[in-house]
């Protein structure tokens, strides 16, 4: 593991936003294990980008 929470994980692979997440979010988030949040990451990837002007087209990940 790289020290990072899962937040910032998810966050600098595009997965969720860089904005702020609310605390009950964030402690659910950072429950997943390394493997779900490489999955995650994975299917992103797969997705293609989305730069921070469309970000209100990011898919929707169910965490």
């Amino acid at each position: 593991m790289s020290g990072q929470s899962n937040v910032e994980r998810l966050q600098a692979a595009g997965v969720i936003g860089s904005g702020p997440v609310a605390d009950h979010h964030a402690e659910k988030i950072n429950s997943l294990s390394d493997d779900e949040v490489n999955t995650l990451i994975t299917v992103r990837k797969k997705m293609g980008d989305t730069d921070d002007a469309s970000d209100h087209l990011r898919p929707n990940f169910f965490v």
